[in-house]
């Protein structure tokens, strides 16, 4: 009840029950299987490295358009202060000019 196996016409023999099972492919399998997760956790190391570069850029740009905004509103305050000042000084030179003052 032996059978020769492989379609060369390989010498090796083995009982008709046991023909499935080839260490050698078995072991191929594992390993293949083995490498693909392998392969698997450093495609998601690589993604998970990338979302976080991603999110350190995104923040980085958030807090410039924040330094941004403060920036641009104190630049709005001063403004107004100054504009405040000037009318203030407008005021107090016409009241100077003004007879009986």
């Amino acid at each position: 009840a032996f059978q020769l196996r492989g379609s060369r016409g390989s010498l090796r023999q083995s009982p008709a029950g046991a023909a499935a099972v080839d260490p050698w492919e078995e072991w191929e399998q594992r390993w293949a299987h083995e490498f693909h997760q392998f392969e698997e956790a450093g495609r998601a190391w690589r993604a998970k490295q990338a979302a976080e570069e991603e999110i350190r850029e995104a923040a980085a740009r958030m807090a410039e358009a924040e330094a941004a905004a403060a920036w641009r509103r104190k630049l709005g305050a001063a403004k107004r202060q100054a504009a405040e000042t000037a009318r203030t000084r407008e005021q107090q030179q016409r009241q100077q000019q003004q007879p009986g003052a």
